[in-house]
């Protein structure tokens, strides 16, 4: 026979157990087992618990206007920059995470100096990551059109023009790693807003034009100052047409038959 007492605490475990036996025809030789274990459980954790890290900033006023009350997201943490600019995250895991800014916290026309959202790497006791905020530029551009009017006749017929269409190009702005690209229709404008300020470079793609349009300058490069409204110019010319005839040498000949 076999009895067991176990009394559990937190932390704490009690074992007490017997045991009983008789042999048959032996009734005097009775057995009797007794035992009793204690345990006691620490909970101490076999990995190091990760130490927190920390992420503060500043974001400097470029002709905005104001830096104070800007909403900062890293991942699931908010941040608002107090009158100066200054924003702080605190007891963040070390992690990659990703810096993001609530544009409802902003006016429509700031924008900041690097690119938002930013990835950052968050590995040390202390992060500082420094960004600014200033105005916005624009580019207005204006395809002009060109059509040269003095086109060569062939016997008194005009020569037929073509049906009125669309035609388009390609604009391209670009800046270090920033790439915006456009259709638009020759004869019409077209603009890209929501610039940063800073050097940019305009390249004009042909998109199949038809050969007999000319873009006599494709590229140019410009510098845009806070909340400046560029305006572009860009000429495409229609080359005249030209029909020419050549008029070839009519040869005659007589044959005299000569009779036998």
């Amino acid at each position: 026979m076999k009895y067991y007492f176990i009394n559990r605490f937190p932390g704490h475990e009690f074992d007490l157990s017997g045991r009983y036996s008789l042999q048959r025809g032996e009734l005097g030789n009775k057995d009797f087992i007794f035992s009793l274990r204690y345990t006691f459980r620490m909970n101490v954790p076999t990995q190091k618990i990760a130490d927190y890290t920390t992420l503060s900033g500043n974001i400097e006023n470029l002709g905005v206007r104001k830096v104070e009350g800007i909403r900062l997201l890293l991942g699931s943490h908010l941040s608002i920059t107090d009158k100066n600019g200054n924003y702080i995250f605190k007891n963040i895991i070390p992690g990659d995470y990703v810096l993001e800014i609530d544009r409802s916290s902003t006016d429509i026309n700031d924008i900041s100096t690097v690119n938002i959202p930013a990835s950052l790497a968050l590995t040390h006791k202390e992060n500082i990551f420094n960004f600014g905020m200033t105005g916005a530029a624009t580019v207005q551009g204006n395809i002009q059109f060109t059509e040269a009017d003095n086109q060569v006749n062939f016997a008194q017929y005009p020569i037929k023009k073509d049906k009125k269409r669309n035609d388009n190009i390609i604009v391209e702005v670009s800046s270090d790693d920033l790439i915006f690209r456009k259709m638009a229709v020759i004869g019409e404008s077209f603009d890209f807003t929501y610039l940063r300020p800073g050097d940019w470079k305009l390249k004009v793609y042909r998109n199949g034009l038809d050969k007999r349009f000319k873009i006599p300058i494709d590229t140019q490069q410009f510098t845009l100052k806070a909340s400046e409204k560029k305006k572009i110019t860009i000429n495409v010319i229609k080359q005249k047409t030209e029909v020419k005839y050549q008029q070839e040498n009519i040869k005659v000949s007589y044959n005299d038959a000569r009779r036998r």
